[in-house]
């Protein structure tokens, strides 16, 4: 658990995120884990923290297909030049 916890913060702190410390801190260390009506045995939690991860995910996809699309913008761009 301690690993997994441990993990957990080193991959928050990789990615490019607006979290301190203390907030990837409180985001890992906050989570429960047991049994939730409806969902089975798992990660149970504040439902901020819950929604922030969430946010925090769509935040990096957003990126992600932003970054994708400048990538196929620029290669589009030069394809057109050269045709020229």
């Amino acid at each position: 658990m301690a690993q997994q916890l441990y993990e957990e913060m080193i991959e928050i702190q990789s990615q490019p995120s607006p979290m301190t410390e203390d907030e990837i801190y409180k985001e890992v260390m906050d989570k429960k884990l047991g049994y939730a009506r409806g969902r089975g045995y798992g990660e149970i939690g504040s439902s901020s923290s819950i929604a922030k991860r969430i946010r925090v995910e769509e935040l990096q996809e957003a990126r992600e297909k932003a970054t994708n699309a400048e990538k196929e913008l620029v290669s589009w761009l030069n394809m057109s030049r050269l045709k020229k």
